[in-house]
């Protein structure tokens, strides 16, 4: 073996095989955290469309009852002699309208906030998944040229 002892040739090897298995672990480190980041994704865009759909089913309760208010109201009206674009009869009208229009921008206002939480949410969760992937990384990387260092320094000893 060109003057290399049998000691520290089973070292030298070792040292190649903890380089070989540092890359290894950190392709699996690697993969482990895409699949967290991935997991992480799917989860909040599924909370975001169960936010939507909470939303429009929401939306539809509460238009449906201010449709049944209103025809309840022109019926009234209507028994009345009332026309519903006369004074009272369409102040009233109008009064409720808008009361519903005010309540769905509150609530859609509401939903907005909602949703910028859920991205919050996301984005520091994939912050934190990405620094420890990188110091993860850094890690290895470190291990990897430590080792592959020393592999030099022993050959270059043994020369």
């Amino acid at each position: 073996m060109s003057g290399i002892e049998p000691v520290t040739a089973i070292a030298l090897g070792q040292t190649a095989l903890g380089a070989v298995q540092g890359i290894g672990s950190a392709n699996a480190a690697r993969a482990q955290m895409d699949a967290q980041a991935q997991s992480v994704a799917a989860n909040a865009a599924r909370q975001r469309q169960m936010l939507a759909l909470q939303q429009d089913a929401d939306t539809r309760k509460r238009r449906n009852l201010l449709e049944r208010t209103t025809a309840r109201a022109r019926a009234s009206f209507g028994a009345r002699g009332l026309s519903d674009s006369d004074g009272s009869a369409g102040a009233l009208l109008s009064g409720i309208e808008n009361e519903f229009e005010t309540e769905q921008a509150d609530r859609d206002r509401a939903y907005g906030l909602q949703l910028g939480g859920l991205d919050q949410g996301l984005a520091d969760s994939l912050g934190r998944i990405e620094q420890a992937r990188s110091r993860s990384l850094l890690d290895q990387q470190q291990d990897i040229q430590r080792r592959v260092g020393s592999l030099l320094s022993w050959g270059l000893r043994s020369r």
